[in-house]
């Protein structure tokens, strides 16, 4: 029961309605006006994925990967770049994802971001995942039209992150130069790469700016703050990489507004605050040492907290059986304004500061009391061990 979040009542009310997840082609028989027909890729799907099925919320995980390869970002910099320059260096980075998901009849499309040359991609959640929460059979296409077949290592739909592999012998994609994000600043130029419209419109990049930072859309999409950009992004965009001006990707396309009135707001995930996210997906097929409070939650944003006279923050709503505050003094009503001395601004922040978290680990909640009548509320502290959970 998270509130979404959005700059002014009318986006927040009508959020979910707005929000479209970029991956949105699935043909079905019936078709769409708007979709993409993807029958017209010639592809006999090999079975069911066999890596990384266990989503986040499964207690069934994959082997470990000693030997997994990790996300590393460099630091955002080095020579300026001309737009034909930039494309010209990150296009052969980005592939094409068909996927057949389960109790499907057709296919979607989305994009990935390579990172190993012998086919580990990087991807968001929603482009590999079926409704079941299993993972999909999946075909990559390179910028060259070269086919492999590949399978999911781990994906996190709280974050709407993926990894995949190539399984197919002999790939030699080009990997992404990936960059710290936290440096890029609105006003910045980007450009999009991936394929909207699937392969009919493969290979395409756009260019625009970073609208804003840390953008809290909805709890439904991602549960950190993303980059807002004017760039054009576009069904089948989703996993494609946001790129700086020196060609490094920053982020990953997830999501757009889509709705009459709107133009030129779409979103991407910061490099930096799902680098460990990857590389947890890319060892172990899952997030491991998540941490779980049991907790129900209503953001207190600026609109709201300032019609009610109550600070920012995180508004308890109801609790879970063995909740992390059950033995602590934390009541439905009390609002969350600060975790280990980090204020709680927005749930974007919040949920940041609880993935730097471990379970077992001794946190120190902040919270304020509102008063039942007028007048001010009471702030105190509680400290309890965070729980751990998938």
């Amino acid at each position: 029961m998270q509130n979404e979040y959005a700059p002014t009542r009318r986006l927040s009310a009508a959020a979910r309605a707005l929000i479209a997840s970029i991956v949105a082609l699935t043909v079905t028989a019936a078709g769409s006006l708007t979709a993409v027909s993807l029958h017209q890729v010639e592809w006999t799907p090999g079975g069911a994925s066999s890596g990384g099925t266990a989503s986040s919320g499964s207690t069934v995980h994959p082997p470990v990967n000693e030997h997994a390869p990790e996300v590393t970002l460099q630091s955002a910099g080095g020579t300026v770049l001309s737009n034909e320059e930039i494309a010209n260096k990150v296009r052969p980075s980005v592939v094409g994802i068909v996927a057949q998901k389960s109790g499907s009849d057709g296919y979607s499309e989305g994009s990935g971001v390579v990172l190993t040359a012998d086919g580990y991609i990087l991807t968001n959640a929603h482009v590999v995942s079926s409704d079941d929460g299993t993972a999909a059979s999946l075909l990559v296409i390179d910028c060259e039209g070269n086919r492999y077949n590949a399978e999911v290592v781990g994906f996190d739909s709280r974050t709407d992150v993926a990894a995949i592999r190539v399984t197919d012998a002999g790939a030699a994609l080009t990997p992404a130069e990936f960059a710290d994000s936290a440096t890029a600043q609105v006003g910045d130029p980007v450009l999009v790469a991936g394929n909207p419209g699937g392969q009919t419109y493969a290979n395409s990049v756009t260019h625009g700016m970073i609208s804003a930072v840390n953008r809290v859309v909805s709890s439904n999409i991602n549960v950190f703050g993303l980059f807002q950009v004017d760039a054009a992004i576009n069904p089948g965009n989703s996993g494609g990489a946001l790129v700086n001006q020196y060609g490094q990707v920053i982020g990953i396309n997830c999501a757009k507004v889509a709705a009459e009135g709107y133009e030129g707001i779409g979103f991407a995930i910061p490099m930096t605050k799902v680098q460990s996210i990857f590389n947890t997906l890319l060892k172990y097929g899952y997030v491991k040492d998540r941490v779980y409070l049991g907790v129900t939650f209503s953001a207190v944003t600026a609109v709201n907290g300032a019609a009610e006279q109550l600070p920012l923050g995180m508004r308890v709503m109801a609790f879970a059986s063995g909740n992390v505050f059950a033995r602590a003094d934390v009541r439905t009503g009390d609002i969350i304004t600060a975790v280990n001395g980090t204020k709680v601004t927005d749930s974007g922040i919040f949920y940041e500061i609880l993935y730097h978290c471990t379970p077992q680990e001794l946190a120190e909640f902040t919270i304020y009391r509102p008063n039942g009548a007028t007048g001010t509320g009471q702030t105190f502290t509680v400290k309890v061990p965070l729980l751990g959970g998938d």
